[in-house]
């Protein structure tokens, strides 16, 4: 025998290798090196020289045992991936002296065929897995004739197989997964293998039958893989062409519906001990089951199984050990009793998707079994349930959601079971929570949304030390948070929001909880400052504190959480200004501050490179914005309403990644849009409310995306820019707004650790605690004459453009017709002039119009009437003239559309156009009084007649009269003596041919006198022009305007001319005269008209309106005028006004000091000074006004200081405005109650804390007082005794007491107490209150206990009722023979325990409009009477309750239009005839209910509904084709996660408004239908999990506005069509199908964001344009073929965030190109063929050095609100009649990144802090470069599996966020640097099996890695290795020659089998002596023994 080495003695010779062995192996490496190309050949085997010893070479394992023959070569992943035309055959002869080769690995090699396979005779194993293989490499194996494993996965394997004639006679395990197989019967070949026990063919192409002749013959086949096919059916003769040996059958994931008959083959398998049978399509339960004895495994979830639960269970096998029926249709009872016969089960799981199944046991039945994994969820238990789970002790996970459970929670459960890790009671009734006295390691604890009271005890942080999720979410907790909780050191996610927390954040909280990542608090009442300096919650991510009682300013414990991504502090009462300190918190990517009581300045810290939205609105800062203000990654920049002033810098526009910019309701002017940036990002733009005076900018066209721009309110002036239409508003389907907020999905995976069942199955017992966070973007926007707020990715498509209330002039430009797909476009108030031009007839998509108050002409065009979707429409008040096209879509519209137009006629003005004078019917006098209010130039003004009118209409009545009154003489004789009689004919006679045509023609006297009249009246108007002397007055004030303020000349007041001496200055813009007085000016509207100069005080000349001696009404608003002054007069100037009644100085910068002018104004009725500058003391001089009625005083800056005194002596005062000021106490109103006239007060948005004689300080003739929106705790008694109070306003306060001293108020009517903490007797409180009462609002308040309905006896004028506790859920009662004496109009009850019936008094209301009761735990039927008894009601929201029956009314058709039942528990079908009774309906939501059953065509009927969503049911069958044709109005439809099946949209379906499209998780199958392409303005498509086949049709390039087309998990093949060129998408997702070929070279990635095209067949190279496009942000290529070079060229302007290449066949070097995508956070390049260095630049990159946005580009969420018709009238501002609901998208986009040796989901906003570097498992060699030790904030790093080279350096601690390093598996040598044990967030550290050497740094962070982390380094010492470092070691030659010797084993592992064997046969052959040798305890052994065996035996019988 050769040998590799000299070796001196047979000890040393025991690892050496065989010498020809060796040769070859050197032979081998050559000819592979042939194989691959020029400068590839060096990276492999780099180990196989001709010098050492071959055994220890890389690959390679000899057998000691055979001389140090080779018997495994491991040579998989070798060569690089072939190209499809490519052929690479290996020559085997190389092999054949390897005559002892025991297991040959040539796995993914993309080997394609073999020249000869040789004599290899000890061949046992052979992997060629994952190569190109097809059936010609079959007849080489059949040398190998010692082959016992095949493994052939992954390969091109087709036709017959094996060939005829091959024979394997000895083969035992054959893998055929994943190959080309689709007929059965091609497998015929495997009968020649006899000797085969394991056989996989899962994922192959079978389907239809399952029919296995092909086995018949194998009878030691023991396990069959058969999962993922396609089969439908199973050959009823199964059992017999099955061999009877089979243990395990795995037929999961396919699509069987089997018959009871279709069981029979697998029942007679009777040595079956495994089955799988999950995800088909079952129905019928497998009784005859129970003939598998040895069955020990059933896995029958995700069905659709239904029938007699119980019975099928008890006759199960008394073996089995798990079973799952999870998922399936069961409906009934299940009895526990059923599992009597099951004593080994340890896994039981069982739910039913359609029902709830009542579970059920005998009380006195004992379990025989101990489960350790135990899930029920959706299961209804019964009381003796809790006695069957105290039997268990075994428990490790407990589900049992969605029980009803109630009472206490069962801490039992976890006394008995100490082994529990997770316990899931979510969504049950549980009212208290009581905890085990034991300390338990449980890790989740969730028991969200339950009906728990109490507080949380104060040990809970004792019990539970080991918690690492714990949801205490949507329950009533009370108290304080336990300081306990802080001795979880192990919490990671903490949520108890939506409770009733109080009190501060406990020390002892803040300072243990260090490993927590995300605290949720929102929605309590927690008070105190906001993090101390001890705080310590260092790991902290998300922080939400919003919707509590905070108080005070920041603190800077906060500094400490250095990884706080999000920061919510919204809605609390934060005050004072923001720290400084702030700016340094430089992870910041999220702030949210909105509703404090923050002011001062805009801080310059704020701005920060890795902020993305901040929130700031709705607070009190003041001050420009700093000019340089930047920031580069801001998404969203929301300051409206506060007190900014000053221009808008520049930089804000051009900011690179800015998509909302809100400023509304502020002070800014200046200049907009001086410099925009052309890449701007901007999508929405809100600037209304400012005050902007300039020409609106034609570069606000440069902003291209813009879809939303509101600059209404403004002073925008000259004409409107006709380059709109470059802009996007939908027209070219721009990437709208995404959900732009943090979403942290902070999945916590629950892995069974201790109880994992052990099967040949794949079985997944991991459990997953999702965690979901705030909601997205809500932008309030005015469409429809109403605010309407657009949330998420509603934004998508809704697109508006507001110019309203500007002095915009000339006409409509053409061009805005090519804003085709906007949908609100509002142009009133301006001053326009021409026609509406007919290009707006294209404008397809629009859904409100607003023209009015223009001076528009002409008629209205015809086109107009085809607008289909116009639900607004207004062009009142201009000159249009002509008729009116009634016709189309404009028969919707009435009257109030064009009132104002005098000239126009027709339908619907019912005026006759076929007369040449038509006059207006008279109208309501609310309507002449805004007629009078807004009517402009050229229309004429009916209000005032002068004396002669007056005189004419006199005449004419007394003329009517006349005639009346001869008319009725004749009856008026009847009675009367006879003489008078005669005497009064003669007189009638007398008179008859003067009065004949009074008595014959009595109504056409009527008539003409009032035309007469009419005509009259229109020729006096005019007669009285303009007066010279005003005339020349008023332009005067125009010069001076002019001149002494920046105005352009032609914008301003162009009616006002010098040059037409005839032009009557009583038309002109702004000025009304009034024709009784002689036709002086009477009104003067000068708003809005100066610009704003923040550097130039802005002083009003008042003598310049002295020429006007008859004013009335003056208006000053939006000027920004700083003071008044007077040259002639002085602060009398006023005096010369002496009829002036109303002055309007709104919005202004006045303060205290123009009151000495105001005081002049004796006349003033009404002043309005709001929103001003008043401070200090208050002005006493105002006390002069003595006639003053209504005063305006709101948002000022008054506060306790300024003594508003004075205001006593205005005693006729009525109305008094101080809201939005700075009171606190009420001394400083006391002047009140000198007004003896005042009835309307409003003091909300002050600060009042105490009212205490607050009564004696009003007067008592108050109507209306309002007091919200302060801090009052309590009301005092004196407030009650305001008589003569109407209406009381007390919302959003922190009162607790009831208010009972409100009873004495007899004339109240309306009551708003909602938004407080009240608690108390209600039962006894709403009796006593007033019976006058029509409007009562007690919601959201801390009631608890119960409520009568009887109470509400005495308010016989109740029209409205509200009532909801946000502390527990108010018990409800109700008499069955009480009938209210009232008729409700809306009815809102949130959290009521209504006896699982709607309340009974309901029967007798029959005028209800609105009814909300959510969350009442409402059981049985829907209430179809409340529906058919109130025939006027418009909206019914029951969501969230427990109603079972969806019941409509009989022989009805109603007009509802909203309708939400989500979230019940809704069995059965929907009803047929459900379009028939509500054809009305706009919104429809039945999701998450429990439906079965089809959707019912009569659907189809509803021709207004808008969103559907009907998803998370069980819906199945196909589309009905009446509700794809007659739906035509949809926009949003969602149907996901339902059973549906058939063709998706066929030719005749006409969804003609689809814009979003949800039909995931369903069973459509087939291709995509043709009647999609009728979807014209689709948006989203999202087809995924289906089993959709075929190829992708081409056709589909035509959708135009597609921008998300997601179709993952489908079985798509062929190449991508090109005409997906044609699509602007935003995100494509083709994953998870069998597409091939090459990536499409031409897709257009104009706006592309994310490309997900992982796990298909891709091959080919990398398409370069894919790095160059611009907005790519993702790009998933993984599990692919590609190869060839990537990186080619590379954009600078690329955006790509995050990059996965792993698994596919790249085998160049890492080209540095790589570093100029510097936006890369991911980057994953692993099992690839990598070679060369790493490049150094990696430093460059980003890998957390900066902050990208959020993956969420399809995360829509759809709003609609519903508006109802009726309003209750108040003086108050009541928002009731508004209903919101929403359809919500599919989730996140998700990455999956290897982190921590496993596969973490990264979603939505945690990708913000994880950034990753993962070049594992290529072949790169080197040094690492230094430079990589510079990426500061990565968190996961991987290198292993390399041939990396040099040391660790100790600039390594640089990574403070570090948490996975692996450095496994290469050459790396020196010492561990002591400087990684400062490392504190390593999770995962590896650095096994390199040549590390020295002494470990133990210590620090360290120490909690154990020796698995070093392993492979025989040269390292010290813990944890247990090697000391103080002995002696052997000289450098010995342990050299050691090396050579042991091949670096420390182990002798041959000597150590060998001794242990001596040992064992030792042991035996001894106590076998002992027992031979005849003594008494040798015969008592084997009596033992014997009695066992007899016991054993009798055992066995009884059984059988």
């Amino acid at each position: 025998m050769s040998e590799c080495s000299k070796v001196p003695n047979e000890r040393n010779r025991r690892l050496s290798g065989n010498r020809t062995d060796w040769s070859l192996a050197t032979l081998f490496k050559s000819y592979l090196k042939n194989l691959l190309d020029e400068g590839e050949e060096e990276s492999i085997l780099k180990s196989w020289t001709r010098n050492g010893d071959c055994c220890i070479w890389e690959r390679v394992k000899c057998s000691d045992a055979i001389a140090g023959h080779v018997v495994d070569l491991s040579l998989g992943r070798l060569i690089p991936v072939a190209f499809e035309s490519e052929t690479r055959s290996l020559n085997l002869t190389l092999l054949h002296s390897f005559t002892q080769l025991q297991s040959l690995n040539l796995s993914w090699n993309w080997f394609t065929g073999y020249k000869s396979f040789g004599r290899l005779e000890k061949l046992i194993t052979i992997d060629f897995s994952h190569n190109m293989f097809d059936n010609s490499i079959v007849p080489f194996l059949s040398a190998a004739t010692s082959l016992r494993t095949l493994y052939l996965e992954s390969n091109y394997m087709e036709g017959v197989f094996p060939p005829q004639g091959y024979s394997k006679g000895k083969l035992k395990t054959l893998d055929l997964t994943y190959n080309l197989f689709s007929d059965f019967s091609q497998l015929k070949g495997l009968e020649n293998l006899q000797e085969l026990a394991v056989l996989k063919l899962r994922g192959n192409k079978f389907n239809h039958t399952l029919s296995t002749h092909a086995l018949k013959d194998l009878k030691k086949l023991q396990e069959l893989d058969l999962s993922d096919n396609q089969f439908t059916n199973l050959d009823g003769g199964l059992g017999l062409v099955i061999p009877t040996s089979l243990q395990v059958l795995d037929l999961k994931r396919n699509r069987l519906s089997l018959t009871p008959e279709g069981y029979i083959g697998i029942c007679r398998l009777m040595n079956l001990r495994e089955l799988d049978l999950s995800s088909n399509a079952l129905t019928n339960l497998p009784y005859c089951l129970a003939n598998l004895t040895h069955l020990r495994t059933l896995d029958l979830s995700n069905n659709q199984l239904n029938g007699n639960l119980s019975s099928f269970v008890f006759g199960l096998p008394s073996e089995l050990e798990y079973l799952s029926l999870l998922n399936n249709n069961f409906n009934g009872s299940f009895l526990l009793n059923s599992l009597a016969n099951q004593t080994r089960i340890t896994v039981f799981k069982l739910s039913s998707t359609v029902s709830t199944i009542q579970v059920q046991t005998e009380s006195s039945w004992a379990a025989s079994f101990q489960l350790k994994i135990l899930h029920l969820s959706n299961c209804s238990l019964g009381s003796n349930m809790l006695g069957f789970l105290l039997q268990q002790h075994d428990l490790c996970f407990v589900d049992l959601s969605y029980n009803n459970l109630t009472g206490t929670f069962p801490a039992w459960l976890l006394k008995n079971n100490t082994h529990l890790q997770t316990i899931l009671l979510s969504g049950n009734s549980f009212t208290k929570l009581q905890l085990p006295t034991l300390v338990h390691g449980l890790q989740v604890l969730d028991i969200s949304s339950n009906m728990i009271f109490g507080s949380v005890q104060e040990d809970i942080g004792i019990v539970f030390p080991n918690l690492r999720y714990m949801n205490f979410s949507s329950n009533h907790f009370q108290g304080t948070i336990p300081s306990s909780i802080g001795e979880m050191k192990s919490l990671q996610v903490l949520d108890m929001s939506s409770n009733g927390l109080h009190g501060q954040l406990p020390k002892p909280f803040l300072v243990g909880c260090y490993s927590l990542k995300v605290l949720k608090l929102s929605n309590n009442q927690l008070q105190g400052g906001i993090f101390p300096n001890h705080a310590n919650l260092t790991g902290l991510v998300g922080l939400y504190l919003d919707g509590n009682s905070f108080t005070g300013s920041l603190e800077m414990g906060l500094l400490k959480s250095k990884k706080l991504t999000l920061l919510d502090i919204s809605d609390n009462m934060l005050s004072g200004m923001l720290p400084l300190w702030i700016g340094r918190m430089s992870s910041l990517a999220y702030l949210y501050m909105s509703g404090n009581q923050l002011k001062g300045p805009f801080l310059f810290q704020l701005q920060s490179r890795w902020l993305e939205v901040m929130d700031i609105s709705h607070n009190s800062f003041s001050g420009p914005i700093p000019k340089n203000v930047n920031f580069p990654s801001l998404r969203e920049l929301r300051l409206q309403n506060n007190e900014f002033t000053g221009s808008v810098p520049g930089n804000i526009f051009n900011a690179a990644a800015l998509e909302v910019l809100d400023l509304r309701n502020n002070n800014f002017s200046g200049i907009v849009l001086n410099t925009v940036d052309e890449a701007s990002k901007l999508r929405v733009l809100l600037l209304r409310n400012n005050s902007f005076q300039t020409h609106i900018s034609e570069k606000i066209c440069q902003l291209s995306e813009v879809g939303l721009l509101d600059l209404s309110h403004n002073r925008f002036k000259g004409v409107i820019p006709s380059c709109f239409a470059n802009m996007s508003f939908g027209a070219e389907g721009y990437e709208r707004v995404t959900s732009l907020v943090a979403v942290f999905d902070l999945s916590y995976i629950t892995f069974l650790r201790n109880c994992q069942y052990a099967s040949h199955l794949n079985l997944d017992d991991s459990v997953r605690n999702g965690y979901q966070a705030k909601p997205a973007t809500i932008v309030d926007f005015l469409t429809k004459r109403r605010y309407e707020a657009y949330q998420g990715d509603i934004l998508r498509y809704m697109h508006g453009l507001d110019l309203s209330s500007n002095e915009l002039s000339g006409s409509i430009p053409d061009e805005i017709g090519d804003l085709q797909n906007i949908r609100s476009l509002n142009l009133s108030s301006n001053r326009l002039r021409g026609s509406i031009p007919d290009s707006i007839s294209k404008l397809k998509g629009l859904e409100s119009l607003d023209v009015s108050n223009n001076k528009l002409s002409g008629s209205i065009p015809p086109l107009l009437a085809d607008l289909n979707s116009l639900g607004y429409f207004d062009v009142s008040f201009n000159n249009f003239s002509g008729e009116i096209p009634f016709k189309g879509h404009l028969v919707t519209f009435d009257v109030t559309s064009y009132r104002g137009n005098p000239l126009l006629c027709g339908f619907p003005t019912n005026r006759s156009c076929n007369l040449k004078r038509v006059t207006e019917p008279s109208e309501s006098k609310r309507d002449k009084e805004e007629e009078e209010e807004e009517v402009g130039d050229g229309v004429m003004d009916m209000t005032h007649a002068g004396p002669v009118n007056g005189f004419i209409v006199l005449i004419s009545w007394f003329i009517i009269f006349i005639a009346s009154r001869m008319d009725s003489s004749a009856n008026d004789s009847v009675g009367q003596p006879k003489f008078v009689y005669h005497r009064k004919k003669m007189i009638m006679r007398a008179n008859e041919r003067y009065w004949w045509w009074v008595k014959e023609k009595k109504q056409m006297a009527l008539v003409l006198f009032m035309i007469v009249t009419v005509m009259l009246q229109l020729q006096m108007k005019g007669c009285v022009g303009c007066l010279e002397i005003e005339r020349m007055g008023l332009l005067q004030l125009k010069s001076y305007l002019k001149n002494g303020f920046e105005v352009e000349k032609e914008s301003m007041m162009k009616s006002w001319s010098h040059d037409d001496p005839s032009s009557d200055c009583c038309h002109w813009e702004r000025v009304k005269c009034n024709d009784a007085s002689g036709g002086h000016v009477v009104h003067l509207s000068l708003d809005g008209l100066i610009p704003y100069n923040e550097f130039q005080n802005q002083s009003l000349n008042l003598s310049f309106f002295h020429s006007f001696p008859q004013l009335q009404s003056l208006d000053f608003s939006f000027n920004k005028f700083n003071d008044l002054f007077d040259p002639i007069n002085g602060h009398k100037s006023f005096q010369k006004l002496e009829k002036l009644r109303t002055l309007n100085f709104y919005y202004n910068r006045l303060n205290n000091s123009v009151f000495t002018f105001l005081s002049e104004a004796r006349s003033l009725r009404t002043l309005n000074f709001s929103y001003n500058l008043l401070d200090g003391v208050f002005p006493r001089n105002v006390s002069r006004m003595t006639k003053l009625k209504i005063l305006d005083l709101s948002f000022n800056r008054l506060s306790d200081a300024s003594q508003i005194k004075g205001l006593e002596n205005l005693v006729e005062l009525e109305v008094l405005s101080l809201a939005g000021n700075t009171f606190n106490h009420v001394k400083s109103i006391q002047v009140l109650k000198g007004m003896p006239m005042l009835q309307e007060l409003d003091l909300s948005y002050n600060g009042f804390t105490d009212f205490d004689k607050i009564g004696v300080l009003l007067p008592s003739s108050l109507h209306v007082l309002t007091l919200a929106k302060n801090q009052l705790s309590s009301i005092p008694k004196e407030i009650c005794a305001l008589m003569n109070l109407t209406e009381l306003d007390l919302r959003y306060n922190a009162l607790t007491n009831l208010p009972y001293c409100l009873g004495n108020l007899s004339r109240l009517r309306t009551l708003d107490l909602s938004e407080n903490q009240i608690s108390g007797d209600l039962s006894s409180f709403v009796p006593r209150l007033p019976p006058t009462l029509e409007y009562l609002s007690l919601f959201d308040n801390d009631f608890n206990g119960s409520f009568w309905f009887s109470s509400l006896v005495n308010h016989t004028r109740l029209t409205v009722f509200k009532m909801s506790s946000k502390l527990g859920m108010i018990q409800a009662h109700g008499e069955s023979s009480w009938l209210p004496p009232f008729q409700l109009k809306m009815l809102k009850l949130k959290n009521f325990n209504l006896g699982s019936t709607i309340p009974s008094f309901l029967v007798h209301q029959n005028d209800l409009r609105s009814i909300y009761i959510t969350y009442s735990q409402l059981k049985g039927a829907f209430p179809d009477w409340l529906v058919q008894n109130n025939t006027r009601l418009e909206a019914i929201r029951l969501n969230n309750n427990l109603l079972t029956e969806l019941r409509l009314p009989s022989r009805l058709v109603h007009g509802l239009q909203f309708l939400d039942v989500a979230c019940n528990m809704i069995y059965d079908s929907l009803p047929e005839d459900i379009g028939i009774v509500f054809p009305h309906l706009k919104f429809m939501n039945f999701s998450s209910n429990h439906n079965n059953g089809t959707i019912p065509s009569s659907m189809g009927e509803m021709k207004s509904l808008e969103f559907l969503d009907m998803s998370s049911n069980r819906l199945y069958g196909q589309l009905p084709t009446t509700f794809l044709r007659g739906c035509h109005s949809l926009i949003a439809l969602k149907l996901s996660n339902n059973h549906l099946q058939g063709e998706v949209f066929p030719r005749h379906a006409n969804l003609t408004s689809l814009v979003l499209l949800f039909l995931d998780g369903n069973n459509f199958d087939g291709s995509l239908g043709k009647g999609l392409l009728k979807s014209k303005y689709l948006i989203l498509l999202d087809l995924s999990d289906n089993s959709f086949s075929g190829t992708l049709p081409y056709w589909i390039g035509k959708i135009s506005y597609l921008s998300h087309l997601l179709m993952r998990g489908n079985k798509l093949k062929g190449q991508v069509p090109h005409q997906l060129q044609n699509l602007h998408l935003d995100v494509l997702d083709m994953s998870n199908n069998s597409f091939s070929g090459s990536i499409p070279r031409n897709l257009n990635v104009d706006y592309l964001r994310e490309l997900r095209l992982h796990s298909n067949e891709f091959m080919g190279s990398v398409p370069s344009y894919l790095f160059k496009a611009e907005w790519l942000q993702g790009l998933d290529l993984r599990h692919n073929n590609l190869s060839g070079v990537i990186l080619d060229t590379i954009a600078n302007t690329s955006n790509l965030r995050v990059l996965l290449l792993r698994n596919n066949s790249f085998r160049t070097h890492i080209p540095d190109k790589i570093c100029q995508l510097t936006e890369v956070g991911l980057l994953d390049l692993s099992h690839n063929k990598f070679k060369g260095a790493i490049p150094s630049c990696f430093g460059k990159m980003s890998f957390g050095a900066q902050t990208y946005d959020i993956f969420s580009p399809y995360d829509f969420f759809v709003g609609f609100s519903s508006f109802q018709s009726w309003r209750y009238p108040s003086a108050l501002y009541l928002a009731d009649t508004e209903l919101n609901q929403a359809i919500q998208s599919p989730p996140k986009t998700k990455v999956n990144f290897l982190s921590k040796s496993r596969y973490e989901t990264y979603q939505g906003g945690i990708l913000l802090y994880m950034h990753g570097l993962d070049l594992s498992s290529n072949q790169l060699s080197g040094e690492i470069p230094v430079e990589v030790w510079d990426l500061k904030n990565i968190i996961s790093l991987n290198f292993s599996s390399n041939c990396l080279i040099g040391s660790i350096p100790g600039s390594i601690s640089n990574l403070k966020n570090l948490e996975s390093l692996d450095l496994s598996n290469n050459k790396l040598h020196g010492n561990i640097p002591p400087q990684l044990a400062d490392l504190n967030n390593l999770g995962v550290f590896n650095v096994s099996y390199n040549n590390l050497s020295g002494e470990i740094p133990f210590k620090a962070h360290l120490v909690t890695f154990d020796e698995k982390s070093y392993i492979g380094n025989p040269h390292l010492c010290g813990r944890p290795t247990n090697k000391s470092c103080n002995l002696e070691r052997a000289s450098v030659s010995n342990r050299a020659k050691e090396e050579e010797e042991g091949g670096g084993r420390v182990i002798d592992m041959v000597w150590f089998y060998w001794t242990c064997g001596a040992v064992y046969i030792s042991t035996w052959l001894a106590l076998f002596a002992f027992l031979c040798i005849d003594s008494r305890w040798s015969r008592e052994w084997f009596y033992r023994v014997d009695l066992v065996v007899h016991h054993l035996q009798r055992f066995k019988d009884g059984c059988n």
